[in-house]
């Protein structure tokens, strides 16, 4: 208990100086004018919005604890060593792309879903070290990120424990054994992996071509969250964990949650910037013994 304290305590004085470093802007430096963040112009390409959070924050959060409660109440079926798998069953289009478990592959995977969940977490968070994105904006940035992320893991795992499809490797001799322990043999549809790899690399792209709309770094950005991204998929297949098709619906789910979560932001943002820069006009001033009457109206 002790320990967990002091972890916390040091957690939090972590979290203190790193807050107040960001925002007293001592690791600032000199930013070439195109990579500048649009904010420097007063320009915020996203906003939070009280009834946009709710909204979206009880839909994320909704769909992700319904997927712990499925997880943790369901009875799923156990392995039986007596089941037969023929591959002659599975479809032509997943059939040719089968493979037998391959831990190494798996492990990789592993890691790359990790780099690619850090990778937002990492980029947004130095540039605000160095004084190019404000600390306000991180925080946007920040909810933003668990509501895409609440929402792929909630809708691909309902998927999963819905369809109960079992993976490419139970074909094969060649089998998981922790995933045939864990009951995880069965979720194969749609993949997990692909989906918070995508999303959290939509993400990154979206919200950084935004941010940053001249920056050098805006192309190399892309293309790498691409092949990351498409990297990892491609490894779920070769370690027999996915068919083809688990892995480009997972990829779909995810880019999607991953797009659609900072779009809806922006919209919002738009909106205010427009509202806010209404010209306000005077009509129909009245003159009354008693003073006068001004009617006010805004165009849009």
């Amino acid at each position: 208990m002790k320990s967990l304290k002091g972890k916390v305590m040091l957690a939090l004085l972590a979290l203190t100086v790193s807050t107040n470093l960001f925002s007293q802007g001592l690791f600032s430096v000199g930013i070439p004018e195109r990579e500048k963040c649009v904010t420097e112009t007063g320009v915020n390409p996203f906003t939070l919005d009280l009834v946009t959070d709710i909204t979206l924050g009880t839909l994320s959060a909704g769909t992700f604890i319904t997927s712990l409660v499925i997880k943790t109440s369901a009875d799923f079926p156990r392995y039986n060593p007596a089941t037969i798998y023929d591959r002659n069953t599975v479809n032509a289009f997943d059939r040719w792309a089968m493979n037998p478990y391959n831990a190494a592959l798996d492990k990789t995977a592993d890691v790359a879903v990790g780099l690619g969940f850090a990778l937002p977490v990492i980029t947004f968070g130095l540039e605000s070290a160095f004084g190019n994105l404000p600390v306000m904006s991180l925080l946007d940035v920040g909810v933003m990120y668990l509501e895409a992320f609440m929402l792929n893991y909630g809708l691909r795992s309902i998927l999963k424990m819905t369809m109960l499809r079992p993976r490419p490797y139970m074909y094969f001799d060649s089998r998981d054994p922790d995933g045939i322990t864990s009951d995880d043999w069965q979720f194969s549809w749609p993949s997990g992996h692909s989906s918070n790899i995508f999303m959290a690399t939509t993400f990154l792209s979206y919200v950084f071509c935004e941010y940053y709309p001249d920056s050098a770094w805006k192309v190399p950005v892309v293309v790498f969250d691409t092949a990351l991204a498409v990297g990892t998929g491609v490894l779920r297949i070769l370690s027999g964990n996915h068919f083809l098709t688990d892995v480009l619906t997972g990829a779909a789910i995810g880019a999607a949650c991953g797009f659609f979560v900072p779009f809806v932001h922006h919209l919002v943002a738009q909106h205010k910037a427009k509202n806010a820069s209404a010209p306000v006009v005077l009509e129909n001033v009245g003159i009354i013994p008693n003073g006068v009457v001004v009617t006010l109206s805004f165009k849009k």
